[in-house]
């Protein structure tokens, strides 16, 4: 009886690719080694039990079992207990029991006669014997997720909260009005804890909207629909889970809780990994000196009162107050916790951050037109249209009186009050016309949400609104960072490259990011706005244009610099997502949960299949030999309880996959042995021969393509 491993990505949480050694070390050699020592061991485990339900029960049944192998090809170890040899083989792939009378090498044993003959063959067994002995690998697969899944729950796992943190400018779900700081409860009709159930109710669900049911930061109920993304490898909606309050670092090995080149950078000494951001009081950007010499506190040059702390109980809060004061220093409380007793309060602390300057390029360039409008927005409102383009604002041209980089600020510092707007729209006869409208901004900060990937537009969150950027640079700002480059009005940008510092010793390297401006292949690639965003965020990289001017290329190296009026609302702590945890309370709930996960996940295993099959998920979401040891590698690095939940899922993966209707597995031996108990007769050798030679290559077949993907196409040696 062969059993073969392999995993269906969509069916498991958001894998991760293994990321090469940032530097050689000993220790960190020693822990991937310790990592692939508890994957190799979890993997044998889920291979094993599955094997010894076949063992056990054909035992039980009275067949001789002549061999019990874990692996596949030329055995490695072996040793013969009574009639049973017990054997290692070369390839971890799965494991067989050959059993007298079965045998997926030589498939004719099963319509043999003369082997029939033999009391203790499998073949001479009733067929509710046989159905037993096959069925019992994926039983015991059943029976052991749920105990993996059990002892997880009950040791407590933390996953990502299904609130909602980015949403894609454009996306589904930013064009529906979802929110940040939503909490889901229902996603396609699924129950939804985590995001990481949020995401997998998303890719597996069917139809041409998917529903959405939850509760808004303010506690109201929502209810809306939205059309789901299917032309990447997998249906996705456009928004990702929600960060926390806790700090964190950039990577394992480091220690500070600050982005190095972060005005928080100052406060880098004071604050560590762990400190949770309890409140923020916003202060007075400092008053200019008495007489333009008097220095700051003394007389004449008084500092304003601050005004009252506020709360931070989300990510969203605190989102809100920094966009809200992006150009004024706050003053941070966190909360310490104590290394002695979790349950205490933990020691209080507060730190004054101040803002962080937008890097200027020195440079405008106009908008194109509108790309998008979210629902119930005061765009949609005032009757703004996909497609018009923003001409004027309050009087103000849009590219050259006024930034279009600067417009989610201004309408944000507008919020509540009537901004005239003219727009340019093309008519049904094709001709332009100016629409002028009304609109009444709401107080949304601008730049919180900003373009992640070359083909988000820039979203203007008081509007509702998003619009690409014309790559062609309409105005050079004198003596500005543009102007010392050497760029001028009418060149138009083809590319953008950013060249991260030459590694210390001992560090490796980060390779640059080149952004063309052009991509045939791809629709609305606009990449403008986003170059904008890495420019504030690689603060520490070179960022050289490539332009054209009459129709010669040109690189120039172009430093931003400060401004001096216009601040990006971050600070520079290093906030990792929010966590919920999933616990049982006792050892019978953790039981009953760990039905309840087995249930779930046997139901996505189907749903992943169907969606395979009906082309709604790429073939690209499976993971072979390759990734599945290089995804358990990174879960062994989270701790036992999210370890022994990924054995849960393989457990159930096992169990699903290999009761599927293909000879050589054991749902291809089922069908035999149904035809069996219809026809009161074996099916033909030769139709059993060549079934088994189809199965087997496409069993081959599959494997080949799964470790191709995860070498080529998931990369997870890290070879890209």
């Amino acid at each position: 009886m062969t059993d073969t491993l392999f995993s269906l990505a969509a069916a498991a949480p958001p894998l991760g690719v293994a990321a090469p050694l940032a530097a050689f070390s000993l220790s960190g050699l020693f822990a991937k080694l310790l990592s692939l020592l508890w994957v190799a061991l979890g993997l044998g485990l889920v291979i094993f039990f599955h094997e010894l339900g076949h063992f056990a029960v054909a035992k039980w049944c009275g067949v001789r079992v002549e061999r019990f192998s874990i692996g596949f090809g030329p055995v490695l170890f072996s040793k013969t207990r009574g009639e049973t040899e017990y054997a290692l083989s070369a390839f971890p792939l799965g494991g067989y029991v050959k059993m007298l009378g079965q045998d997926d090498i030589d498939p004719s044993q099963l319509t043999s006669d003369e082997i029939a003959e033999d009391p203790r063959s499998y073949s001479a067994k009733p067929v509710w014997q046989r159905m037993a002995i096959i069925s019992a690998g994926v039983t015991m697969n059943l029976i052991t997720a749920v105990v993996f899944f059990a002892v997880a729950l009950w040791l407590g796992m933390q996953a990502p909260s299904a609130v909602v943190g980015q949403v894609t400018t454009g996306g589904p779900a930013w064009t529906a009005g979802v929110e940040p700081g939503d909490i889901l409860r229902n996603v396609g009709g699924r129950k939804v804890i985590t995001f990481n159930d949020v995401a997998l109710a998303t890719a597996l669900s069917w139809g041409d909207t998917l529903p959405l049911r939850g509760y808004r930061a303010d506690g109201t109920r929502f209810e809306l629909e939205l059309d789901p993304d299917d032309s990447g490898t997998r249906r996705t909606a456009g928004f990702a889970p929600s960060l926390g309050l806790t700090l964190g670092t950039l990577s394992a090995e480091s220690k500070s809780a600050v982005h190095p080149t972060s005005p928080a950078a100052a406060v880098a000494d004071r604050v560590r990994p762990g400190d949770e951001l309890i409140a923020a009081r916003v202060l007075p950007a400092p008053a200019p000196p008495a007489d333009g010499d008097a220095e700051e506190g003394e007389d004449g040059a008084a500092e304003p009162a601050a005004t009252e702390a506020v709360p931070l109980t989300s990510f969203i809060n605190y989102s809100a107050v920094v966009g809200a004061a992006a150009d004024r220093p706050i003053e941070f409380t966190l909360r310490r916790p104590d290394a002695d007793d979790p349950d205490a309060t933990g020691e209080t602390f507060s730190v004054t951050v101040g803002p962080t300057p937008v890097r200027s390029l020195g440079l405008r360039v106009s908008p194109q037109p509108i790309a998008a409008i979210r629902a119930g927005s005061p765009a949609e409102a005032a009757g703004l249209r996909v497609g018009d383009e923003l001409s004027k604002v309050d009087g103000r041209d849009v590219g050259l009186d006024l930034d279009p980089l600067r417009l989610p600020n201004a309408f944000f510092e507008r919020a509540g009050e009537a901004v005239p707007v003219e727009v340019v729209r093309t008519g049904e006869d094709g001709g332009p016309s100016v629409v002028k409208l009304t609109i009444t901004p709401d107080a949304r900060p601008g730049w919180i949400s900003r373009p992640s990937a070359p083909t988000e537009p820039l979203d203007v969150p008081a509007l509702g609104a998003a619009f690409h950027l014309n790559p062609v640079i309409t105005e050079v700002t004198p003596g500005g960072p543009a102007d010392r480059a050497g760029l001028k009005a009418n060149d138009k940008i083809v590319a953008a490259t950013f060249t991260a510092p030459k590694p210390a010793a001992g560090e490796e390297g980060r390779e640059a990011i080149k952004i063309p401006f052009e991509n045939e292949k791809v629709e609305d690639w606009n990449p403008f706005a986003y170059v904008f965003t890495l420019a504030q965020e690689l603060p520490e990289d070179t960022l050289t244009l490539t332009v054209k001017r009459d129709g010669t290329q040109q690189t120039v190296t172009l430093t931003p610099a400060p401004a001096d009026d216009w601040y990006f609302p971050t600070r520079g702590f290093l906030l990792p997502r929010e966590l919920i945890e999933r616990r049982s309370d006792s050892a019978a709930d953790a039981l009953r949960d760990g039905l309840r996960e087995t249930r779930t996940v046997v139901e996505q295993m189907y749903l992943t299949l169907g969606s395979l099959l009906t082309g709604r998920l790429s073939i690209k979401n499976l993971r072979g030999p390759p990734g599945i040891i290089s995804e358990g590698m990174r879960i062994a690095d989270n701790g036992p309880a999210d370890f022994l939940h990924f054995l849960g899922f393989l457990s159930v993966n096992l169990a699903v996959l290999n009761f599927l209707p293909i000879p050589v597995l054991d749902g291809g031996h089922m069908v035999w042995l149904m035809w069996e108990a219809v026809t009161r007769k074996k099916p033909s050798e030769g139709l059993v021969i060549g079934a088994a030679y189809v199965g087997l290559g496409m069993i081959v077949l599959l494997m080949l393509t799964v470790i191709y993907l995860d070498i080529f196409e998931h990369n997870v040696f890290g070879w890209g």
